[in-house]
């Protein structure tokens, strides 16, 4: 994706910073799309924190003077490494802070930490737009809305920066706003997240979801009619914790985002 207008929820703002003050950890977990690492990194810019993406690289033993370190795509912290990193919160100082951003759920071996009152866990409904931030990037288009037209854009998109920005450059280029054009955002959405996390899965891993895509919901035993394969419950919670594509509830799993083109 090219280049686009950024904003941040104030609210974003004010509870990155609070939290920082009151929590060991800040959990911030969504799908891609959703802005994290971009609003993380705008809001903690001055912050002079120590980042790492664990796509990137591997877990350091242990950080010594940071105050505060930031840790992207932590759904790829490998599981035979989940002993280090407790033990890196562990032994951690006093005065230091983590800033976890994932596109999985809360490990559970942090639900403790949520449980003390140690840890802060945010969703994409902090990351969504809202409607200071949809006009800010509305007047950065060059585009004049009403109120209810601002409102329809978050209707539409529910404030997911990447979809506002592909419907905002569709309606700047003299695109109307109506749903012949919606209808093509959300397909152009749809291959934004097939592109960044879809094609990255393993093809046993892609081939399941297309399988499941047919459904709104599933459960386990609905997955291993459809493939006969007695190893799926494993790979659910694998692309659960992993891929952010899909999410469970109970015993039901369901996508996190309809608009995936599978």
């Amino acid at each position: 994706m090219p280049r686009q207008p950024i904003a941040i929820p104030y609210a974003l703002r004010e509870t990155l910073q609070r939290g920082l003050t009151h929590y060991k950890i800040i959990f911030l977990s969504a799908g891609t799309g959703w802005g994290k690492t971009t609003a993380v990194n705008r809001l903690l810019e001055k912050q002079n924190a120590a980042c790492l993406s664990l796509r990137k690289k591997s877990l350091p033993s242990y950080f010594s003077k940071e105050r505060l370190i930031v840790l992207d795509d932590f759904q790829e912290l490998p599981s035979q490494v989940e002993q280090q990193f407790q033990e890196i919160l562990r032994k951690s100082q006093r005065g230091q802070h983590f800033v976890l951003i994932s596109r999985g759920p809360l490990p559970e071996y942090l639900s403790l930490y949520e449980a003390t009152g140690a840890l802060l866990q945010l969703g994409d409904d902090a990351l969504a737009l809202d409607m200071e931030c949809l006009s800010q990037l509305i007047q950065a288009r060059g585009l004049t809305f009403s109120t209810e037209d601002i409102q329809r854009l978050r209707d539409e998109t529910g404030g997911c920066p990447v979809a506002v920005n592909i419907l905002l450059l569709m309606l700047s280029a003299g695109q109307p706003f109506r749903q012949s054009t919606i209808d093509v955002m959300r397909g152009k959405m749809g291959a934004y997240i097939n592109e960044t996390t879809l094609r990255l899965l393993a093809p046993k891993a892609q081939k399941l979801l297309t399988e499941l895509s047919l459904f709104g919901e599933f459960d386990q035993t609905l997955a291993e009619m459809l493939t006969g394969d007695a190893s799926v419950p494993a790979l659910l919670e694998s692309l659960e914790r992993s891929g952010g594509l899909i999410r469970r509830e109970g015993d039901v799993w369901r996508f996190t985002d309809q608009r995936v083109l599978l």
